[in-house]
């Protein structure tokens, strides 16, 4: 279907800009009427489309694959370059789309490019992919439209979002070395309890002396682990699911914040981490 590159006003006066996909001039004049968009200027223009074809054939296992914040950062960066250069931004998603290796991202950046080319601004087709681009994303990009400095924005944005990357894998560096030693000693723990313990303590029995009460209790637990440690799964997975549930609701939330603000290993470091995105982001807010 031709693709038409448009000059006209909105109700309130506001000159708008774009593009449009319609049959012929009249019709492209007919679909911006029944936007509320009144034609100064339209002629047809070359656009390549991102291949609908193509994207249909991509398995859906790779389309569910998760979308990276580098690839995000890649993407963004390139948008900035080429909407710095004036190409209109119907073809400067096309060759988004075109030049991204990532077919999930591609598929997304189709659908924004159709989004954009049915008359919806950039902002509120980003919108329609809150997984992929946060509202602070769309918020910006919104106000570089507003303001005319989308180029600007867009790599205020890249930058933003490759420090939140970095800081992220400090963070990640940093509570690996814990999250090992914890695992490691409960894995200890385990192993000494179904396979050390139960054989010390066949010692004991087969002397048939009465053994202290932390010894008994030890032998207690010693022989649920081993005997029931599917009735400990179950219910470890039924807690998990009941806490996933409660952080889910507003009051959880904070009440689990709370706790991992107070822990003591890792409540320091969430809090430096929060303050840390906290500046950087009002910081590039301020900047816009």
């Amino acid at each position: 279907m031709p693709v038409f590159q448009y000059a006209g006003y909105d109700a309130q006066g506001r000159t708008k800009r774009g593009v449009v996909e319609a049959d012929s001039p009249r019709g492209a004049k007919q679909r911006l009427r029944s936007q509320g968009v009144f034609v100064r200027d339209i002629s047809e223009t070359q656009v390549q489309a991102v291949q609908t074809k193509e994207i249909a054939k991509i398995p859906i296992r790779q389309l569910l694959q998760r979308i990276s914040v580098q690839e995000v950062v890649i993407m963004t960066r390139q948008l900035a370059t080429l909407v710095a250069a004036h190409i209109p931004l119907v073809q400067c998603l096309s060759a988004l789309a075109d030049q991204t290796e990532g077919l999930k991202l591609k598929a997304v950046i189709g659908q924004i490019k159709d989004d954009v080319n049915e008359g919806a601004s950039l902002a509120a087709a980003l919108r329609r992919h809150p997984d992929v681009f946060p509202p602070l994303y769309t918020s910006m990009v919104q106000s570089g439209e507003a303001s005319g400095a989308l180029d600007v924005v867009l790599l205020r944005l890249a930058d933003f979002l490759d420090a939140q990357s970095e800081l992220r894998g400090r963070v990640r560096g940093a509570m690996t070395y814990p999250v090992v030693m914890m695992a490691v000693g409960i894995g200890v723990v385990i192993f000494l309890m179904t396979s050390v313990v139960p054989k010390i303590l066949t010692i004991f029995d087969a002397q048939r002396q009465t053994l202290p009460l932390p010894t008994q209790a030890l032998q207690i637990v010693s022989h649920l682990m081993a005997a029931w440690w599917w009735v400990a799964l179950i219910l470890a997975g039924i807690a998990a699911y009941l806490i996933r549930r409660y952080i889910s609701t507003p009051k959880g939330r904070r009440r689990w914040h709370e706790i991992a603000l107070e822990l003591p290993i890792f409540g320091p470091i969430i809090r430096k981490v929060s303050i840390a995105r906290f500046a950087r982001t009002l910081a590039t807010l301020l900047s816009s």
